[in-house]
């Protein structure tokens, strides 16, 4: 009944706040209702706007304006639940109104008709008095919070850069404009070169040559070159440049002095800088490396990302129905799409894998030095932060001003005034620091909330050089030191899922924000890439001592490894699952999960605690069996030179697919039901558009870039 008396009272308020602002019969025809009150009804955004146009009439009726009305349902209430974490359900409309009606006066209008009806029900339905001043509120509430955006007041890049009020704007145009006009020039340039047969440089350029990395980078990295190989690595010493091919790290280094370089004109380097000939021609190159497999195992875990943000962004802006993700998440199919969590531990675990291939032989020779780690650090910055601070530009700048539609006004608003989060803690992504700074940033409360990746494998490279000086040096202590943080790593996570009450146990609510004290916080994700290192050192000791896997061990191993990471994938549904006797169904947004209910808890702590351990362990795993040469099938598909190309796009891919996620969620014009059907063809679709942004940033700003910094390197 409570929800009867709601739905009456929101008709009753739309046929109040209808008599304050005179609508014709097309407004009415394109507003949205309330006999949908749990599902968003955004009206009909074009026939608002364009309805002359589609009727093909001509009309002389005034012109119109589309709002739209969103607010907070607190559900919550109706079920008994107190506290921050009380269910909350968004209720859209869309409002077709003439041009000179004001919404938000249209809106709290209907606010002093609320006691009315709740008068009308006490003299007509006594026995509901009680349920009518609870929603009363509810809906008084609903009003007065509402947020009302209205689509002729959304701005477009053309008035933001005419009106000079975005600097950003401005500086990205003209980036953008100059490094297009330098690949554009230089790569017809090539063309007009290669047809008058004129060599372009000589072998040895001021800064590389076709086969040889154009960066110096002492890492793994999630973008150029993660399976090249280890990265290229470079260093000035004493007695000369010394450079490390992809060919193999622990391959005897050439040396040559500055003055044995064959120099070039200007105007070849300036070529071979920008060309797009020369640059794809990098990133065609499949030469063979030590760990080919892993190529496939990035690409295919970036795949995995994004189908896991396919699923997310569905909320965003808005469910179709408050209640149709209950029935998506309870499902086991959705362990797969839940899992894809750890497709970022896959990548934590290869930043300290290939860090650790690197920087071990290197103190080897050496002792410890702070500079050195210093020089490390600065490279590894450089290396990640201009094509990054190139994408966060547009993304600050411009893209809240490209779209439009019924929710875009809401998006811009939300990115653009100035208590925003990108326009206050923009900083902190050029520091690595947005996963922490502020204490309560997340994935949603951030700067392009996606890279707390990023922040994390950045803070994580600060422990690499050291770590790997013990790893070097003592062995022992290094295994010590991965212990030491693995064992943090455990305690922390379990102490934060009580202190937080992430599995609702003490509310009876949905659990606290997993994202904000878990997900993104570096002491409870470090596991992975200090497992990261200890492998690494122990591929590299067996391969020292020429010791060979039996296939014997390889079995034992690889049964280990897949028990491991289904155990980590498949055992969430003991969360999800929904049991015939409970009372509601819909997991993560009305109930606690099964680990929330009395005697369960203890399994939630320990999967929240152990899963990061596990998917290391089970990655590291793998990592072996496929370096010592076993693996079958697997291991030839994984390796397969298709993925080469795609392994150096990934980063560029990274960066730019949730802007992708984003602009196709907000300017949609109605929000329409999810279904694996359609999942899965926005995954495919999300990864061909992915990957093509990635194309372009890499042949436009990354690989110039990176050119320009070797040049710089090796003078």
């Amino acid at each position: 009944m409570s929800f009867s008396l709601l739905l009456f009272f929101c008709v009753i308020a739309k046929s109040a706040l209808a008599s304050n602002c005179t609508q014709n019969t097309i407004q009415v025809l394109a507003s949205g209702g309330f006999t949908q009150l749990l599902r968003p009804d955004e009206g009909d955004y074009l026939l608002c706007l364009k309805y002359k146009d589609a009727l093909f009439v001509n009309m002389s009726t005034p012109e119109n304006r589309y709002c739209l009305f969103e607010s907070w349902f607190k559900l919550g209430k109706l079920l008994g639940q107190n506290g921050t974490n009380a269910t909350k359900l968004k209720i859209v409309h869309g409002m077709c109104l003439p041009k000179v009606c004001n919404a938000r006066t249209y809106v709290d209008s209907g606010i002093p008709l609320i006691e009315k009806v709740k008068n009308l029900v006490a003299a007509f339905a006594p026995k509901y008095i009680n349920e009518s001043i609870v929603i009363s509120a509810i809906v008084e509430d609903l009003l007065s919070t509402a947020n009302i955006t209205c689509s002729d007041d959304t701005e477009t890049v053309g008035e933001v850069l005419s009106a000079g009020t975005n600097p950003g704007a401005t500086l990205f145009v003209i980036v953008f404009f100059t490094f297009c006009a330098c690949v554009v020039l230089c790569s017809l340039l090539h063309i007009i070169l290669s047809m008058l047969e004129q060599p372009l440089a000589t072998q040895e350029g001021p800064g590389y040559d076709g086969s040889k990395m154009p960066i110096a980078k002492p890492y793994y990295e999630l973008n150029d070159h993660v399976n090249d190989g280890p990265s290229s690595f470079q260093q000035q010493t004493e007695t000369g440049y010394i450079e490390y091919t992809t060919d193999s790290a622990h391959k005897k280094p050439s040396s040559r002095s500055a003055g044995e370089r064959e120099a070039v004109t200007p105007l070849q380097w300036l070529i071979k800088t920008f060309s797009i000939q020369h640059n794809i021609e990098r990133l065609l190159d499949t030469s063979k490396n030590e760990f080919p497999a892993l190529n496939g195992i990035r690409v295919i875990s970036m795949f995995w990302v994004i189908l896991g943000h396919s699923l997310l962004l569905t909320i965003h802006p808005v469910l179709h129905t408050s209640f149709q993700i209950a029935d998506i998440v309870t499902q086991f199919s959705f362990t797969l799409v839940q899992g894809a969590f750890f497709a970022v531990d896959t990548f934590f675990f290869l930043s300290g894998f290939f860090g650790a291939y690197k920087c071990i032989p290197m103190w080897k020779d050496k002792s410890f030095s702070l500079f050195t780690c210093l020089k490390i650090y600065f490279l590894r910055y450089m290396r990640l932060t201009p094509v990054y601070s190139i994408i966060l530009l547009f993304f600050v700048s411009v893209f809240p001003y490209m779209g439009n539609g019924p929710y875009w006004r809401g998006f811009q608003l939300l990115s653009t005034n100035s208590s925003s989060i990108c326009s206050k803690y923009w900083w902190t992504n050029l520091l690595y620091i947005n996963n922490i700074y502020p204490m309560n940033a997340s994935t949603l409360n951030s700067c392009m909330g996606w890279t707390w990746y990023l922040a994390n494998d950045t803070q994580f490279f600060i422990l690499l050089p050291i770590i790997c000086y013990f790893f070097a040096k003592r062995p022992n202590v290094g295994y010590i030191i991965v212990g030491i943080l693995v064992t943090m790593q455990i305690s922390v996570t379990a102490m934060d899922v009580a202190q937080f009450d992430l599995l609702g146990a003490k509310s009876g609510s949905v659990g606290g924000d997993k994202d904000t004290y878990i997900y993104v916080k570096p002491w409870c994700r470090v596991t992975p890439f200090v497992l990261g290192i200890a492998f690494q050192h122990l591929y590299s000791e067996s391969k020292r001592l020429k010791r060979k896997m039996s296939f014997t061990l390889f079995m034992i191993l690889f049964s280990i490894a897949g028990i491991l990471m289904a155990s980590t994938i498949f055992g969430y549904y003991n969360e999800i699952v929904c049991p015939e006797d409970h009372p509601y169904c819909g997991y993560g947004l009305i109930a606690p999960g099964n680990w929330g209910l009395p005697g369960q808890s203890w399994q939630g702590y320990m999967y929240f605690s152990l899963t990061y351990l596990a998917w290391g362990l089970g990655i590291g795993i793998l990592v072996m069996c496929f370096s010592h040469g076993w693996g079958g099938f697997v291991k030839h598909f994984l390796s397969n030179p298709v993925w080469v190309p795609l392994a150096r796009l990934t980063y560029t891919a990274y960066l730019t697919h949730l802007i992708l996620m984003t602009y196709s969620d907000y300017t949609t014009l109605n929000v329409t039901p999810i279904s694996v059907d359609r999942m899965a063809q926005q995954t495919v679709a999300y990864v061909v558009l992915a990957y093509s942004c990635g194309l372009f940033c890499y042949l436009f700003f990354e690989k110039p870039i990176m050119n320009i910094m070797s040049s710089m390197l090796r003078r």
